[in-house]
């Protein structure tokens, strides 16, 4: 994670901003926000509901257990946000858009591992070792019979001359 800004680059990003943006206007109450939010989730309870602003933009805002959503108070469209990723709906409930968060992503990955906790870091450690020796060991095998064929061709030349 030393590098992650060029890292982050070259992994696509998600355009939720120009799509809300390029949404007709449908303005939205905070009942008919609910409403929409509830059909996209039905079994899910919302602690927290209330106006915010997303970006520029006004919304309504619903907090669950592992997400949030927000409801484009101008458009209808919902923005949903988990741990990892950005999904973006219609007020009819079509997923319009998706942006992962790659960062997130990654960062956990370096931290936990594929398997997660310690159980996980020790994969990547046994790898990155291997790496290490079959580099170094690579390195010899390339290098030592050239050196070998260098020496052999000067021991030849001394003793012809």
């Amino acid at each position: 994670m030393n590098h992650s800004t060029l890292i982050l680059s070259v992994f696509p990003v998600g355009d939720t901003d120009a799509a809300v943006l390029r949404a007709p206007a449908l303005p939205q109450t905070e009942a008919s926000a609910a409403e929409i939010v509830k059909a996209l989730y039905p079994n899910t309870r919302f602690d927290d509901m209330g106006g915010s602003k997303q970006n520029v933009r006004q919304g309504y805002r619903f907090i669950a257990d592992k997400f949030e959503a927000v409801v484009d108070q101008q458009t209808g469209y919902v923005a949903v946000k988990s741990r990892y990723f950005l999904h973006l709906y219609s007020p009819t409930g079509q997923r319009v858009a998706s942006k992962p968060y790659w960062s997130k992503i990654l960062s956990r990955l370096h931290q936990d591992g594929w398997v997660g906790g310690a159980l996980g870091s020790w994969p990547a450690d046994i790898v990155a070792a291997a790496l290490v020796i079959f580099g170094s060991t690579g390195l010899y095998l390339f290098t030592a019979p050239r050196l070998r064929r260098a020496k052999n061709r000067r021991a030849r030349r001394q003793a012809q001359g």
